[in-house]
């Protein structure tokens, strides 16, 4: 698919150098946006180092880290204001790029009364209302029926507005989000569902479990809807692939399935310890392979013109 440039924010193109002499990079407008995505990317993954940091200073007590999930940054060059986001709980790089502000990360860390909850809810599951980030919930997959209401509101908007509900592998086979997709399917909702497959649910592999792997291998479709595959750690693809398919959800007003394939680079949550169910040569490897921060970098190197 074609990435669709009239739906970048233009927001995420950065305006040209002043005062460089003509000595700046001459970088490709695609890579100047994915430039400012690693913006993003960096934040959030210094933001995950900072609050380790506090919780084994014990400071803190409860943190999810979004690294290898970074990549999910992607999709934001094609969102716009009216569209509503229920983001899977490793999605800092995106909350960021759609406007959360990192102090919102360390307020709800903290239980600070000016965190998104008031310092009542489990402190990984931000919101914005103002910027249409919906409240991650605890019973993780009821946050897509309430997409796919949302959808239903927002379907007729003249602006075109979409849902994106973002979702984990293991998540993804709970009855309310097999009813939810199902029901965006019956009522022609606009809903991109993003299956964030990184193969584990929690310490249990996923592959040949979920409705997009099964043991006999990977089904083409679910419900009818087209089941597009994506690198997650492929950043400039992921963005040509979400180009077209938001694009679509926009023009036709049906829900989209993507499979954005991922690897965890950390633990769980901090109360788990992944050396348990994997080996110390899995997690170098993916750590070395499919880091989407160091795919960005080279990408961006590779395309830069002194």
């Amino acid at each position: 698919m074609k990435t669709v440039d009239p739906f970048i924010r233009a927001d995420l193109i950065p305006q040209p150098r002043v005062g460089t002499g003509g000595l700046a990079p001459v970088v490709p407008p695609r890579y100047a946006t994915l430039l400012n995505l690693y913006r993003y990317m960096i934040t959030a993954r210094e933001i995950d180092t900072i609050e380790e940091e506090y919780i084994h200073k014990g400071l803190a007590t409860f943190h999810i880290s979004g690294a290898g999930h970074e990549g999910i940054v992607a999709l934001a060059p094609y969102l716009i204001e009216q569209d509503w986001l229920h983001c899977h709980y490793r999605d800092k790089a995106l909350m960021l790029a759609h406007g959360i502000a990192p102090d919102s990360f360390f307020e709800s860390l903290f239980c600070k009364v000016p965190s998104h909850s008031l310092a009542r809810q489990c402190s990984a599951r931000l919101k914005e209302f103002a910027h249409h980030v919906l409240t991650i919930v605890g019973p993780v997959g009821n946050s897509a029926l309430q997409a796919v209401g949302i959808a239903s509101v927002i379907r007729d908007q003249a602006a075109h507005p979409l849902v994106l509900c973002s979702l984990g592998d293991g998540m993804s086979q709970q009855g309310e989000v097999l009813e939810a997709i199902a029901h965006a399917v019956r009522d022609r909702l606009p809903v991109v569902f993003v299956v964030e497959n990184n193969g584990y649910a929690i310490s249990t592999k996923t592959p040949k479990r979920t409705f997009f792997s099964y043991p006999d291998g990977e089904p083409e479709s679910f419900y009818g809807i087209r089941v597009t595959r994506v690198t997650g750690w492929d950043v400039p693809s992921a963005m040509s692939h979400f180009g077209g398919i938001v694009a679509e959800v926009r023009a036709h007003r049906q829900p989209q399935i993507v499979i954005f394939d991922v690897e965890r680079l950390s633990n769980h949550t901090n109360a788990d310890d992944q050396r348990v169910y994997r080996s110390q040569e899995e997690i170098d490897q993916v750590r070395t392979e499919a880091d989407p921060i160091i795919g960005v970098l080279s990408a961006h190197l590779q395309n830069l013109k002194f």
